[in-house]
C-alpha cells in the first residue's frame, strides 16, 4: 500500500485463469484479456472468454436480532454461474471409430465437429470503491481464500474494513452450503445462511437465504493461523485495530483419506 493507492478509485479485480497450455508449440497462450461489451483474448477465438462472477449482495445483516447492524454484520453474496470449459481435441476428418453406432473418439457426442473453448476461467470486479486485494491468495480444500481491503483516506490510520470471501476456487462462484459460523453456534448449517432481498431497486423484495460468500471485519486483516478443531476450524487473524479477528468455519477436509498396500512376493 503507497501514498497513491489511497487516491486509487479504479475497479480491482480477481483474475483466476485456466493454464491449460501444453507448452509444446505456444498455441494456447491466451494473450491480452479485452474488457468490452464481447470480452475475448487476443491470440484467441473470439469465443474464448473469462465467466465473470459478480456481487449480488454487499450489506448488512442483522444476524443477531437486536435491530443494529455492528461490523461484523456485513456481508457478500456472489453469484454461481456454471463454466463452460468442454472441449474435444477432435480435428474435422478425424477417424479413429471402430465402426460402431457411437465413434468412441467422439467424447461430446458431436461428430468430427471439435468443441471449441468458451471459458478460460473465471474474474471477480471487486464493488467497493477503493477495494483490492494486498495479501496473498491461498487455496484450501477447493475454496479460494481471498482477504481484500478497502482502506481509509489517512495513509496512517488503522481504519478500512477487510472482507474474508470464500468461494469455489475452480469455477470463482459462491459455494453452495454455508461455510461460516455466523449465528456463533459453534455448529455449521442452514442457520447460518442469511436471508437477502434479490428484487431490482423499486420492485417488490423477493427474499432467498443464502450461504455468504464473504464477511467483513474491521481494519486491514492478514492471512490467517488455522486452528482444527473436532468438527470445525477456526482462523485467528491479526488486524490492524490491534487485535485478533476469529471466524468458526467448515473444517477443512485435510490429512490421509485412504491408502493402497503392494505386496512384492
Amino acid at each position: 500500500m503507497g501514498d497513491s493507492d489511497f487516491d486509487d478509485t479504479s475497479t480491482h479485480t480477481i483474475y483466476g485463469i485456466w493454464d491449460y497450455g501444453d507448452d509444446i508449440d505456444d498455441d494456447e497462450y491466451l494473450g491480452t484479456f479485452n474488457r468490452g461489451a464481447a470480452p475475448n483474448f487476443a491470440t484467441q477465438e473470439n469465443t474464448v472468454t473469462l465467466l465473470q462472477q459478480s456481487s449480488i449482495f454487499d450489506g448488512y445483516v442483522d444476524v443477531d436480532g437486536d435491530g443494529l447492524y455492528g461490523e461484523n454484520e456485513f456481508f457478500r453474496v456472489l453469484t454461481s454461474e456454471t463454466p463452460d470449459w468442454k472441449t474435444t481435441s477432435l480435428d474435422a476428418g478425424n477417424s479413429c471409430g471402430d465402426g460402431e453406432d457411437i465413434d468412441p473418439c467422439d467424447k461430446d457426442g458431436i461428430g468430427t465437429d471439435p468443441d471449441v473453448l468458451m471459458h478460460a476461467g473465471w474474474y471477480i470486479d471487486l464493488p467497493k470503491t477503493g477495494e483490492r486485494v494486498v495479501s496473498d491468495v491461498f487455496i484450501r480444500d477447493g475454496r479460494a481464500i481471498v482477504i481484500t481491503f478497502a482502506p481509509e483516506s489517512s495513509t496512517c490510520g488503522t481504519g478500512g474494513n477487510s472482507i474474508i470471501m470464500e468461494f469455489d476456487a475452480c469455477t470463482g462462484g459462491a459455494l453452495n452450503d454455508p461455510q461460516f459460523d455466523i449465528d456463533e453456534s459453534k455448529s455449521i448449517g442452514s442457520d447460518d445462511k442469511i436471508r437477502i432481498n434479490i428484487a431490482d431497486e423499486g420492485d417488490p423484495p423477493v427474499y432467498i437465504d443464502v450461504a455468504p460468500s464473504g464477511v467483513s471485519r474491521p481494519g486491514r486483516v492478514l492471512p490467517p493461523a488455522i486452528l482444527l478443531m473436532e468438527d470445525e476450524e477456526m482462523k485467528y487473524f491479526s488486524s490492524s485495530r490491534g487485535n485478533i479477528e476469529t471466524l468458526r468455519e467448515k473444517k477443512a477436509g485435510v490429512g490421509i483419506f485412504y491408502w493402497n498396500e503392494f505386496r512384492q512376493d
